[in-house]
């Protein structure tokens, strides 16, 4: 075997981008040990290895003491780490690593500390890329509303990576409220977080109702949430007010064709942004006629919408669905 020195040896790069390597904790530590002697690091990319707590606790201090002013990028994300690292990095990140921009954790266990890294996250003063995705973040729902209500209290923030966390319709209550007040935040990552658990509706409906109030995300992904023709019919009308969304991501839905019509009729609105739709793997595109609250007489039509209906606004859809019906500006 010949070994690959690193880039951050061969002294032509400052960065230590090691992602996918197959490392250990025995090939990460000597390059730990040379760390103080490296100037302007700015980028730490350790993701997708085979490193625990042994080799990422010791780079944690080594990157506060030596790096805390230049380090600009750190990932350890889909390592079997626990949250002894986490906790670490809440540490360093909250007292030193004051210039970190992007931060990856996905596939990170944090548990316990979560509170904790929502409380940094929130309060980080250059923070703007924060990916936390499959880290657990549901499992429980009073302590995902106050990371939630935390990261998102973050302005500088530009691109928020939840993916993976299956999240209550109270936390998405949250997160839409804070998305309809942020102004920097233009991507959101949100694949396979809504869950139905035993309510009449999705959790995420509570989120789409909310994204009419929307002034920045631009490029949103909804892929693998279950959602149907109706929350189509609820994206089209919270989208259509906001007319920022440009970018939507419905990959691995049961869009149906009714919510397929939804999609289009969006997209054909000459004063709105909305421009690429991403459908791959969506199932049952067939003409099963269009969707509404229950009608008194026959169906909904959007060609013909009169007659009367059965809405109990104390869901989402059936509140979407009358200011859709009314044409009411937001």
């Amino acid at each position: 075997l010949v070994p690959t020195p690193t880039k951050l040896l061969d002294g032509e790069h400052r960065d230590l981008l090691l992602s996918n390597r197959r490392l250990l904790d025995a090939d990460v530590l000597p390059l730990v040990a040379v760390l103080p002697r490296i100037e302007d690091l700015a980028e730490v990319d350790l993701s997708e290895n085979g490193i625990t707590d042994e080799a990422v606790v010791p780079l944690m201090r080594k990157l506060q003491e030596h790096h805390a002013m230049t380090l600009r990028s750190l990932s350890f994300a889909k390592n079997p780490v626990t949250s002894r690292s986490v906790a670490a990095l809440v540490e360093v990140a909250t007292k030193n690593l004051r210039s970190l921009s992007k931060l990856d954790l996905t596939g990170v266990p944090i548990g316990k500390v979560y509170p904790s890294l929502g409380a940094c996250i929130g309060a980080h003063p250059s923070l703007t890329d924060v990916s936390i995705g499959d880290t657990g973040l549901g499992n429980e729902p009073h302590i995902a509303k106050q990371v939630i209500d935390s990261v998102i209290s973050n302005t500088r923030l530009q691109r928020l990576d939840l993916s993976w966390n299956i999240l209550t319709h109270d936390v998405f209550m949250i997160l839409g409220k804070g998305t309809a007040d942020h102004g920097q935040l233009k991507t959101l990552n949100l694949a396979c977080t809504s869950a139905k658990l035993d309510m009449p509706y999705p959790s995420m409906e509570t989120f789409l109702e909310c994204l009419a109030g929307n002034q920045s995300v631009t490029d949103l992904d909804l892929s693998s949430n279950r959602l149907g023709p109706k929350d189509c019919l609820m994206l089209e009308e919270a989208c259509g007010a906001s007319k920022r969304v440009e970018h939507l991501v419905m990959a691995g839905n049961q869009v149906g064709g009714a919510g397929l019509r939804a999609l289009l009729r969006l997209m054909s609105q000459e004063d709105n942004a909305f421009a690429q739709l991403d459908l791959e793997g969506t199932e049952n595109f067939g003409d099963e006629g269009e969707v509404g609250p229950p009608r008194l007489e026959h169906q909904f039509s959007p060609c013909d919408p009169t007659g009367p209906y059965l809405l109990d606004l104390a869901l989402p859809f059936p509140r979407s669905f009358l200011r859709l019906l009314a044409g009411v500006e937001r």
